[in-house]
């Protein structure tokens, strides 16, 4: 049975300042784009098989049930609701910044 994949709130927001900085403030509205379309590709992955990407592999997160994936430059956070057979996009952080503390 597929998934069904949600972005919360902050994760929206996320979303939308990296695609503004990149189209925007970095004129570059093809990167912003590009990164777009791989990040909807890894969300397709999520709707057939939502453990595809593993666990947060930080250490602070270990067993907290947080999974992520990696698009460019971007690291996602998500939960899953085996019950409800939905996947929740919780934030989404450039990968060099200090995000453990934010989720």
């Amino acid at each position: 049975m597929s998934f069904k994949v949600l972005q919360t709130t902050p994760a929206t927001l996320d979303l939308d300042s990296i695609i503004h900085h990149i189209a925007i403030r970095l004129k570059n509205p093809k990167a912003a784009n590009d990164l777009l379309d791989e990040y909807e590709k890894r969300l397709a992955n999520l709707q057939e098989s939502p453990r595809f990407y593993g666990p947060a592999r930080i250490q602070r997160l270990a067993g907290t049930g947080f999974y992520q994936f990696n698009f460019g430059n971007y690291t996602a956070f998500y939960k899953i609701d085996d019950e409800e057979h939905k996947v929740y996009i919780v934030r989404i952080f450039y990968q060099k910044q200090d995000y453990a503390e934010k989720l």
